[in-house]
């Protein structure tokens, strides 16, 4: 499970409410999934390469190159109704019992315990009565997930609020999104990616942008200085870096600028805090834009008011909407996006 690491002193209760924290966090609010109309969001994975071949930082293990290759067979309808596909069959048959378990015995929170309910404020790309149900929301409210693993943002969503997708949960999905792929007659390799072009994104962020300072009612801070933002937990007030220094919850924040943001082109878990892909209605790469996750966090923590239910409230001085840190992420991150939209990343 996602467990945030403490500076030395803080005490044992600190982080075992923290990490209780955690545990009751099921998945992703809108600050880091459906923001921008159901074109981004889902669990996270771990996933191989991307087809243009770099890591980006994210762990490898499972074949996504483009959504050519799943693991297993297709396997037959297994006695379903006849207007079921043999895609639809496994995803009701395999994947969502799958998303449907806790990945280490109920220590964390399955997919659905978030994404079937909306439970902390969690897309509810998984809701229906059963798992059929589940599938028809998913293939019409949210069909822009519906395509190759490398423009999914189930493949792609990384550690959030709840834990990454296993291994074995991103082999299921990546099978079932390829057979989708077939029935869809969706491209399954596309020389462009959702994927692809976070990881390019990553390389576009500078130093300069990330350091640059905005001054809003007689403040002036820079994106970098987010890492100094502090959360009350239980009563005390610790900054960003006690929990995120080293990428708990998919973001990572430390007090050397340029470690931080070394760290956070290093994978698009992290990159994702900032811009997000999109992608059209055939299930093709579309753009980036701004994610927004860090102001809508730090917005959602506002009304945060039971300890381990929810982030900790993160207190900014003054309120989010007009906090110089948040106007400066988004300076940062418009700058970045200018010079990616532009052809200028390196």
């Amino acid at each position: 499970m996602n467990s945030w690491h403490l500076a030395p002193g803080m005490g044992a209760a600190v982080a075992a409410a923290v990490s209780v924290a955690l545990g009751a966090g099921c998945s992703a609010a809108p600050s880091d999934s459906l923001a921008g109309g159901g074109s981004r969001v889902g669990s996270g994975a771990q996933q191989g390469a991307s087809p243009s071949g770099s890591s980006g930082g994210i762990n490898s293990g499972v074949n996504n190159n483009g959504g050519t290759s799943g693991t297993g067979g297709t396997g037959g309808t297994g006695g379903m109704p006849s207007n079921v596909s043999s895609a639809e069959a496994y995803f009701i048959q395999t994947v969502f019992p799958a998303l449907s378990t806790s990945p280490d015995g109920g220590k964390t929170a399955s997919c659905t315990s978030c994404h079937a309910t909306g439970a902390i404020s969690a897309p509810t790309f998984l809701a229906g009565a059963d798992a059929a149900g589940a599938y028809t929301t998913l293939t019409t409210s949210f069909l822009s997930l519906v395509t190759v693993p490398a423009n999914s943002m189930i493949i792609l969503h990384g550690t959030h609020t709840g834990p990454a997708l296993t291994s074995a949960q991103v082999a299921i999905v990546t099978d079932w999104l390829n057979q989708e792929v077939t029935a869809r007659h969706i491209n399954p390799a596309p020389l462009v990616t959702v994927q692809g072009e976070l990881e390019k994104f990553g390389k576009c962020m500078s130093l300069t942008d990330f350091t640059a300072t905005v001054t809003v009612n007689g403040a002036t801070r820079a994106a970098a200085d987010i890492w100094n933002s502090t959360a009350n937990v239980q009563g005390n007030n610790y900054d960003c870096q006690n929990c995120h220094n080293v990428g708990d919850g998919g973001f990572y924040a430390y007090q050397d600028a340029t470690t931080m943001l070394t760290q956070t082109q290093s994978d698009i878990t992290f990159i994702k805090k900032y811009v997000t892909g999109t992608v059209d209605q055939n299930g093709n790469f579309a753009g980036l834009q701004a994610s927004n996750a860090i102001r809508q966090k730090a917005a959602l923590t506002q009304t945060c008011t039971v300890q381990g239910g929810c982030h900790p409230k993160i207190n900014l001085n003054p309120a989010p909407g007009q906090s110089p840190t948040l106007a400066a992420v988004d300076q940062f991150v418009q700058a970045t996006l200018t010079r990616y939209n532009n052809n200028q990343c390196p």
